[in-house]
């Protein structure tokens, strides 16, 4: 990622504070005791505040508190820094700054509030030694919660102040934004903006909100005058102070970074920010979030659970990836209940487009009928090697005849249009050599891989419910015409050598396809996580894997495991839950990740727990390894279910696979079953990295909103990086219970 290089505005510069992102999670010996000191902020009569900077008159200016309630909600996450007081002598006469939080733990700012040739430049005293950022982050904090409630200035003790740990990013020469991490989760409490990625249109509305001169929060609001390479102007009135306050659009996110002041009376000039997009292109720290539901192509339904599957491809083939998602408990427009609805948007350069969006219901080899559930599995790929993906629809509980929930697969064709919405291959099991069974549940788990290497994907399908659930799996290849079932095979554990045919096994629970033995060819891991192996614990789960070969998936070579490394067989871990594949150590084969969310880590019960491990030139090894959430920054708690859901991608573009691990259970605070999402960075010997994602940024925590149920990745903006896409089965807004969303989070 290039960064574009401006000449900076000199004349007429206030000064504004830059919000600087702060991170949590660390301790920093020494840092400075700034509490004392908010006893002594000024109020706006020490310093005139009342009078306006000279933008023209159309510009707003007033307490936070005479703001429209959505501008009151957006002001919670502004801060105002506050420097020590060997910085500028005593606190009142000091510089300050503004800026937002754009995490629990990150807040976004100018730069030049750290840069010291600027800090000379506007008279401040330095002590000996501060020469660098990370110097004046030493001598500060952000104080929050300073603005006016039902008239009444708070009490120092009620505006909590968070010291300034490190200086994450520094780029003054460049785009003039920082981003801090601070002591604490402050974005717990005041909340978090997320930040636009679109270029800023002349003429918007916008809303600057900001503490010039370091008193209480302001808002200003004005139009987009401008907006050019790295810059956007506005004419909100502002004041020195008001540096690094975000500029927010009509959606409520950032769309600029305040950093100068150049109004004047005439109305020829205006005050400037840098551009949010262009931040992002360089930045380093921060995720993009998109956040949406049903709204755009249909009604917000009660238990529709929007967001139960998600898959991405680039249906249209234009080189963005596009997302489905499906809604398995919907009933698509007075058609029966729970008959099921896949919902597809593009994706852009400027990411997944809502004007996009589509959605279709089951055609071709069945109608939609009550509780076939369509959309409960989706997967992606090219079954008919024309360039465009293509997506397999699994209808698990689809009656076929009297044959009750025998289950059903479609694949819709993707072209220059994206996908069609007819059905053009439908799958069964009478028609792979199997039987319809009552209960057999074809498509219960699905992946694609190119298990026969001749250039085109192939779709393997779990039937956990055959044979009195011990289960089996199913491969259509894939053929100049698409998928089709002549040819297509079937296995049980016993076909591949690697066990019995056992009721309640649920062979074919979990699919993932993955190149284990760098031979050109895909190969195929089916998960049984109720497998009892061997003698032993009951439910402890087992993963078999089977190799690819010129003419398909073999019977012979194929390898058994149970749970091994850091863990145990024991009762119900249900190894095996959910699978996830990945070169995570770059060496050109896949790696392999095992779910057993139902482990229990010490005598924590339901924790969950991740096993993974290498391929090599003879296929997977047996050195297994493995990790709880306490591996990635969280806490091992009952009934979490780590592992639930996993995907892999490479967010971060080092061409080193990641892997992302849904905890839908997870409780955040006192709010019960919102979910969690932990990411393991790969890298040249392996897992090398952590991070975590909550979707506080774009929708407001609720509790069973299941966060993390569903996965997926694929690059919808183009940018290299693959982007994350989240389903929230559970999410709750305008009275309707359980509708569903999905999160697209951009991890740079």
């Amino acid at each position: 990622m290039s960064i574009a290089t401006r000449a900076r505005i000199a004349p007429a510069v206030f000064f504004a504070p830059v919000v600087i992102l702060a991170l949590v999670g660390c301790e920093q010996a020494g840092a400075p005791a700034i509490d004392d000191a908010l006893s002594q902020l000024p109020t706006p009569d020490d310093v005139g505040i009342d009078e306006k900077s000279i933008c023209d008159g159309a510009a707003t200016w007033a307490e936070v508190e005479d703001g429209t309630s959505a501008q009151i909600e957006l002001a919670r996450s502004v801060g105002n820094i506050v420097w020590d007081s060997g910085i500028g002598g005593t606190v009142g006469g000091a510089r300050w700054c503004s800026g937002a939080l754009v995490s629990p733990n990150l807040y976004l700012t100018a730069a030049h509030c750290f840069d010291e040739d600027t800090a000379i430049a506007g008279s401040w005293t330095l002590p000996s030694g501060v020469t660098e950022a990370q110097d004046f982050c030493d001598n500060m904090s952000v104080q929050f919660n300073y603005q006016t409630e039902g008239g009444v200035t708070p009490a120092a003790a009620d505006m909590p102040s968070f010291d300034c740990l490190e200086v994450v990013e520094f780029d003054y020469d460049g785009n003039d934004y920082a981003m801090i991490r601070l002591d604490g989760e402050p974005g717990a409490e005041f909340g978090y903006l997320e930040v636009d990625f679109r270029a800023p249109v002349t003429g918007e509305a916008v809303t600057l909100i900001h503490h010039p001169s370091g008193v209480r929060k302001k808002v200003g609001t004005s139009t987009v005058q401008t907006s050019s390479g790295t810059w956007l102007s506005h004419r909100a009135d502002s004041q020195g102070g008001s540096s690094g306050a975000p500029i927010i659009d009509g959606a409520g996110r950032i769309l600029g970074v305040h950093t100068n002041g150049g109004c004047v009376a005439d109305g020829s000039d205006h005050n400037w920010g840098r551009r949010a997009d262009v931040i992002l292109d360089t930045a380093e720290h921060l995720t993009v979030y998109d956040y949406f539901d049903q709204r755009e192509s249909g009604n917000l339904e009660t238990s529709d659970s929007f967001g139960r599957a998600v898959a991405a491809g680039d249906f249209d083939g234009d080189g963005f990836a596009d997302l489905a998602v499906g809604a398995p408990y919907e009933a698509p427009g007075s058609g029966p209940t729970s008959a099921g609805y896949v919902s597809v948007r593009f994706g852009t350069a400027a990411g997944l487009d809502p004007s996009t969006e589509y959605g279709f219901e089951q055609s071709g080899g069945s109608s939609a009928e009550a509780y076939d559930y369509f959309g409960y599995t989706l997967a992606s790929g090219d079954f008919n090697g024309d360039g465009y993906d293509d997506l397999a629809v699994g209808s698990p509980y689809e009656d076929w005849g009297s044959i009750t929930d025998s289950g059903m697969v479609q694949v819709f064709y993707g072209g220059p249009g994206g996908l069609s919405t007819s059905a053009g291959s439908w799958l069964v099991a009478s028609y792979m050599g199997g039987a319809n069974e009552t209960g057999g549940q074809l498509g219960r788990a699905l992946a694609t891989g190119d298990f026969d290497g001749d250039g085109r994907d192939d779709l393997a399908m779990g039937a956990w419910g055959e044979s009195s659930d011990a289960g089996a799996a199913y491969v259509a290849y894939g053929t100049a015409s698409g998928v089709t079932s002549s040819g297509s095979d079937r296995f049980t554990q016993a076909d591949l050598g690697v066990g019995s045919v056992e009721s309640g096994d649920y062979f074919g629970f979990s699919l993932a396809a993955g190149d284990f033995d760098g031979d050109g060819r895909d190969d195929l891991a089916v998960g049984a996580p109720f497998e009892t192996p061997g003698s032993g614990p009951s439910d402890a789960g087992h993963v078999t894997v089977a190799y690819g070969t010129s003419g398909g998936i073999s019977t012979t070579g194929a390898q058994g495991f149970e749970q091994a490394g850091s863990s145990s067989p024991e009762a119900n871990d249900r190894f095996g839950f959910s699978l996830a594949a990945g070169d995570f150590n770059g060496d050109g084969r896949d790696d392999l990740a095992v779910g057993s969310p139902y482990e229990a880590w010490g005598s924590t019960s339901t924790a969950g727990m991740v096993n993974y491990v290498y391929g090599s030139s003879s296929g997977l090894t047996s050195s297994w390894y493995g990790f709880s959430q306490s591996g990635v920054g969280g806490a091992v708690e009952a009934g979490d279910y780590f592992g639930w859901a996993m995907t892999a991608g490479d967010v971060d573009g080092d061409g080193y696979s990641d892997l992302i691990v849904g905890s839908p259970y997870e409780d955040l605070g006192t709010t019960y079953n919102t979910g969690w999402i932990a990411l393991r960075l790969g890298g040249r010997y392996g897992f090398s990295g952590t991070a975590s994602v909550d979707h506080g940024a774009v929708a407001e925590l609720g509790a069973s909103d299941a966060f993390g149920y569903a996965l997926t990745a694929g690059d919808f903006d183009g940018d290299g990086d693959a982007d994350l896409a989240a389903g929230i089965i559970g999410q709750d807004s305008d009275g309707a219970s359980g509708h569903g969303a999905v999160m697209v989070a951009d991890i740079d």
